[in-house]
C-alpha cells in the first residue's frame, strides 16, 4: 500500500542521459531499504540509482580520495559533516532515518546478560556507526569489559549479520531492519533501549565533486514522507 501510495504521490521529471551512472555510496546497515527505495525510484523516473555499499569509514575514505560518488548515505552524520567541513558537499546534510540496534542470538532468547562465555560479532567502532553503538551499549551496561575478549569484528554490519547468520558466532549486534526483512523470530532479538547508546542519525550529503541534478532528485525522494514511513516499517526510526 506504501509503494503504490509512494508512486502516485511522487511526480519527478528526470533528464538524466542515457549510458549515464548515477553513483550512490551507501551504507551497509542500509542495503535491505536501499533497494526497495531504489526499485521505486526506477519505476516513477526510469533511472536506477547503482550503489555501492560498505562500512561509512570505508566510504567516507574512498570520497576524500576522490572515488567518483554523487551521492552518501552514511550511517551517521559526523563523516557528511566532515566532508561539507571539508569543502566536498554540494547540499547541506540531512537525516534520511534513525538506525536501531538490536542483538540477535538465534534459537535462543536474546539477552545481552547471556553473552558471557559467548562468541559475539559488532561492527569495527572505528568504520562503523554500529559498531560504535553497541561497544556503547555494552559498556553502558556494565558488560563491556568481562566480554570484550570474546569480540569478533566485521568490516561492517553486514560482514556482522553473516557470521552471526552462518553460525561462526553465538550472537551479534546488528541493525534492526536487517533482522525485520528476513523475519527473525521476535524472542531471538533483543532491541537495545536508546539509553543504551547514542542516537544513529543518518545522514544523506550531494557531493561537490559529481553534482547532478538528477542526484538532487533522488535525494528529494529519499527525504519524502511517504518514503520515510516505509522506512519506519522496515525497522527504522523517524528522524
Amino acid at each position: 500500500m506504501i509503494a503504490r501510495t509512494l508512486l502516485l504521490a511522487w511526480s519527478l521529471t528526470s533528464t538524466w542521459a542515457a549510458g549515464e551512472e548515477l553513483r550512490v555510496a551507501v551504507a551497509a546497515n542500509f542495503r535491505d531499504a536501499y533497494v526497495e527505495v531504489q526499485d521505486l525510484y526506477q519505476q516513477q523516473t526510469g533511472v536506477r540509482p547503482d550503489a555501492v555499499f560498505g562500512s561509512s569509514g570505508m566510504l567516507y575514505a574512498q570520497i576524500t580520495q576522490g572515488a567518483p560518488f554523487h551521492l552518501f548515505l552514511s550511517a551517521d552524520r559526523e563523516r557528511p559533516l566532515q566532508l561539507d567541513a571539508a569543502g566536498l558537499a554540494a547540499s547541506q546534510v540531512a537525516t534520511y532515518a534513525r538506525g536501531r540496534l538490536a542483538l540477535w542470538m538465534p534459537n535462543r532468547a536474546a539477552s545481552p546478560d547471556a553473552l558471557a562465555g559467548e562468541r559475539f560479532a559488532l561492527a569495527n567502532p572505528r568504520l562503523a556507526p554500529y559498531g560504535t553503538a553497541a561497544r556503547t551499549c555494552l559498556e553502558r551496561l556494565g558488560l563491556w569489559q568481562a566480554n570484550q575478549a570474546n569480540a569478533v569484528y566485521g568490516n561492517n554490519v553486514s560482514q556482522t549479520f553473516h557470521f552471526v547468520a552462518s553460525g561462526a558466532v553465538d550472537a551479534g549486534f546488528v541493525a534492526y531492519a536487517q533482522l525485520l526483512g528476513r523475519n527473525v523470530p521476535a524472542r531471538e532479538i533483543w532491541l537495545a533501549p536508546d539509553s543504551c547508546y547514542e542516537p544513529i542519525e543518518q545522514g544523506i550529503v550531494l557531493l561537490k565533486s559529481n553534482t547532478e541534478p538528477e542526484a538532487a532528485r533522488f535525494m528529494t525522494f529519499l527525504l519524502n514522507d511517504e518514503v520515510r514511513e516505509r522506512l519506519e516499517e522496515l525497522g527504522y526510526a523517524r528522524p
